[in-house]
């Protein structure tokens, strides 16, 4: 599983403009606790509509740096939740991503900020 924030793609990414890499490098590290634990409210109240939401917020932040295992999760959730609403998903299936997702993004934020 890739835990690093790519900096190189990010860089690319963003035109080459370091100052706006580093600005959302920040954002990514202040933010991902957040959405963590949001998506865990989300997910215990089956609140769809604010998982989508936060599944979506969680791609734009990790397909900037190419956090891919985490960005592939995160599309697979969103779009199991909006597929959801024309058909009876299955929710155990997205509790089990939603898991997946979250330790996914806790080893990155390990990576980037050991304790």
């Amino acid at each position: 599983m890739k835990t690093k924030l790519n900096m190189d793609m990010a860089l690319t990414n963003m035109g080459g403009d370091q100052s706006l890499v580093l600005s959302l490098a920040e954002i990514f590290l202040e933010d991902i606790p957040v959405l963590i634990k949001q998506l865990q409210l989300a997910t215990t109240h089956q609140d769809r509509g604010a998982m989508a939401r936060l599944a979506h917020s969680i791609i734009g932040l990790t397909s900037n740096f190419g956090v891919e295992p985490a960005t592939s999760m995160a599309r697979e959730i969103e779009a199991e939740l909006l597929e959801g609403h024309k058909n009876a998903t299955d929710f155990s299936k997205i509790e089990e991503l939603v898991l997946a997702l979250q330790s996914a993004l806790k080893a990155i934020e390990k990576t980037v900020c050991p304790a």
